[in-house]
């Protein structure tokens, strides 16, 4: 708890909501660690399918075979691991199509977090790291019956204001 507690930047909270830090950025972090080891593993297994690509003679610019197969399966995990912490509106949007190196969610596991929260029932953490991507992401998380959900995932440029609707 105390590496995340480091990690985490309180911006526009009220003192009174400081303290949800500790119920609402824990199990976030855990989300998209997994998130990141998923994405890991992916990663290898796309690129233990471009080496038995080329021993089976098959073009770079083709998909192997098992393709289509494998993004079935890794969408299925990913759905099965933010099922319970997304909200319906954001399932409703495509997700698990990020496979690469660095993770897409990297930075949110190693970086600084900044934590917004002015009422109950809405907080905003965002994060950036110049020094690994010019993004910057922002998870908009409510709480729908006592449970925090990521409602909505925004990126944006950091040398931009403006936020643009991306999925989870």
């Amino acid at each position: 708890m105390a590496e995340i507690n480091e990690r985490v930047i309180l911006r526009d909270t009220a003192e009174k909501y400081s303290e949800k830090v500790k119920e609402i950025v824990p199990p976030f972090v855990d989300l998209m660690k997994a998130i990141v080891e998923l994405e890991d593993s992916a990663f290898v297994k796309l690129e233990e399918q471009d080496a038995e690509k080329e021993k089976m003679g098959i073009p770079s610019s083709q998909v192997h075979p098992d393709f289509l197969d494998f993004m079935e399966e890794y969408r299925e995990q990913y759905g099965a691991l933010v099922s319970e912490h997304c909200t319906e509106k954001l399932l409703d949007r495509p997700y698990g199509g990020s496979i690469g190196r660095p993770a897409k969610y990297l930075d949110v596991v190693n970086g600084p977090l900044y934590f917004t929260m002015k009422s109950a029932n809405k907080t905003i953490i965002e994060t950036e790291n110049p020094k690994s991507s010019p993004e910057k992401l922002r998870f908009v998380l409510k709480n729908l019956d006592g449970v925090w959900k990521i409602d909505e995932v925004k990126y944006g440029f950091l040398d931009e204001d403006t936020w643009y609707v991306d999925e989870i």
